[in-house]
């Protein structure tokens, strides 16, 4: 009975955990300890007309949960907010993506996906580096939403 009393705390500190939420700060390239211009990109062409593309994109990024910041689709430009999510028991990350899209030579559309990612720890924060996963998962939603 004791165990079980145990085991019930712990899930409830659990559970409370899980469902705290982190204010959502707009995105500010100054609030990076990394340059903005050192986050990798990834790209991808895209054979399809330019409004296609920029729909298919921000679908994708709007099911991704982040909020948006700065949407215009005329100079081909969104930025999302810093939005959190959690990664292990106690560790706190959050992420923002910056998206151009550009009209290239030969009817194509190219997707440039930058994702600055931070560790928040305390009141400190972290950059960190991405490996380019989630990105990459986008640029595949995109080309499966043109389909």
């Amino acid at each position: 009975m004791k165990m079980l009393k145990v085991i019930l705390i712990i899930c409830a500190f659990l559970t409370a955990c899980s469902v705290t939420k982190t204010p959502v700060e707009p995105f500010n390239k100054d609030s990076l300890i990394k340059d903005i211009d050192e986050i990798p990109e990834v790209a991808q062409l895209y054979k399809a007309s330019y409004e296609n593309i920029w729909e298919a994109m921000l679908v994708t990024v709007q099911e991704m949960g982040n909020p948006l910041q700065t949407v215009n689709e005329k100079d081909g430009v969104l930025v999302t907010n810093w939005a959190p999510f959690y990664d292990g028991l106690f560790v706190v990350r959050r992420d923002c993506f910056i998206i151009h899209v550009t009209k290239q030579a030969g009817g194509r559309v190219e997707v440039r996906i930058k994702r600055a990612v931070q560790a928040v720890k305390k009141k400190s924060r972290y950059a960190l580096c991405t490996d380019g996963e989630i990105e990459t998962w986008m640029l595949h939603r995109i080309e499966q939403k043109l389909k």
